[in-house]
């Protein structure tokens, strides 16, 4: 079923987009005495998380897909339904921590 995200992601994103920019910008003032104008734009720093959806077509021709909270990579990396009904999110990056997930 369709989860919200529970932050804003683009907005923290774009924000850390901006410190790189600011940094840049500083680092060129004090070598240069320029200052230099800094534009942040939502949707392209959207965009710009989107890109391994566009270099997997690209590439290998994988069409996007719906995952739920599922990795479209990574496994297990997803919530799994309990026996009892709860729900318990697993994340297993790479094969050692899965094996020591299941140790």
């Amino acid at each position: 079923e369709p989860v919200k995200v529970g932050v804003a992601v683009v907005d923290i994103a774009t924000g850390l987009s901006s410190v790189g920019a600011i940094t840049a910008a500083l680092y060129q003032r004090e070598k240069t005495g320029k200052g230099t104008k800094i534009e942040c734009s939502l949707l392209e720093t959207q965009l710009s998380l989107l890109s391994h959806i566009a270099a997997n077509y690209l590439n290998a021709g994988w069409e996007a897909q719906r995952h739920g909270t599922a990795h479209a990579s990574i496994v297990p990396y997803q919530a799994f339904i309990c026996q009892d009904g709860e729900r318990i999110i697993v994340g297993a990056a790479n094969d050692q921590f899965f094996h020591e997930l299941c140790a």
